[in-house]
């Protein structure tokens, strides 16, 4: 008796030990599915922070041209007279005063006595006008350049600002010479200062805050009327002298005159158009 009694005591036991494994087992695939639950959900929802982020600054870099094209355009009404409007709304204007034929220039003092930075014609800069057509002129930008760090230490460098190359004699921008940030707030205004009434500009955010800054901005506009597009421009020794003469497309330009080291450009346009 006492034999199976130990017997049976030692089967319950192994029972007990193997309802044991089969517990921690399941807790253990519990677990492996919860954590693989979570880091699916973090990807996707930082994939989703992400998509987000990038239609923001799709949409501020939209804004962004649409503002600068306005105000062009405002530029040449300032100095014009509209004549006529056509039935689909396309308006007509002749121009009333010569300092609107062309654009004005609209830069940094530090810029404007450059002579090398002549093609560079506007830029975001903190207290210029966009043109002086007239008094209502707007100067959107703030005294904050884009080489000054935000609180993520991210800036634009001036090199970056330089990569275009359409300055002479190897000119560059520096420190002083590059863009200003124009600030966009929720309700569409673009402050200039931080201080007094406009400090709930950063510090206060909240869908009722319409002043609450929502991105930043910057430009640089150039003439580049007077280049030449490197893909058509040129012609090789094979050229009609007709054609040559005319001038009447790029093709005829002739690269030989742009500098002393040229001398391989008219090889260049003869291979390309072969």
């Amino acid at each position: 008796m006492r034999t199976r009694s130990n017997s049976h005591r030692r089967h319950a036991s192994g029972k007990r030990g193997l309802a044991i494994v089969i517990v921690v087992s399941l807790m253990a695939m519990l677990m492996v599915l919860i954590l693989v639950f979570l880091l699916t959900s973090s990807t996707h929802r930082n994939a989703s922070s992400t998509e987000v982020a990038m239609r923001q600054a799709d949409n501020l870099a939209d804004l962004a041209e649409e503002t600068v094209v306005a105000d062009l355009r405002e530029e040449m009404v300032s100095g014009s007279i509209k004549v006529t409007t056509t039935p689909d709304n396309q308006s007509s204007y002749d121009v009333e005063d010569p300092k609107a034929m062309i654009p004005s220039r609209a830069v940094k003092p530090s810029v404007a006595s450059d002579k090398r930075l002549g093609l560079l014609v506007k830029q975001s800069a903190g207290g210029v006008k966009f043109h002086s057509l007239v008094a209502s002129a707007l100067s959107r930008a703030s005294n904050i350049s884009t080489t000054t760090p935000a609180a993520d230490g991210r800036k634009v460098a001036e090199t970056r600002w330089s990569a275009p190359r359409l300055f002479e004699s190897g000119g560059e921008l520096g420190n002083t010479q590059v863009p200003d940030w124009i600030y966009v707030t929720r309700g569409g205004t673009n402050p200039t200062t931080f201080s007094g009434p406009n400090s709930k500009s950063l510090n206060a955010d909240g869908s009722t805050n319409k002043d609450f800054i929502v991105g930043r901005y910057a430009y640089q506009i150039y003439d580049v009327s007077g280049l030449l597009d490197a893909n058509v421009a040129g012609h090789g020794a094979a050229a009609p002298d007709l054609g040559v003469a005319r001038k009447g497309s790029l093709v005829w330009a002739d690269l030989s005159v742009l500098s002393a080291d040229s001398s391989g450009l008219p090889k260049l346009a003869e291979w390309r158009h072969s």
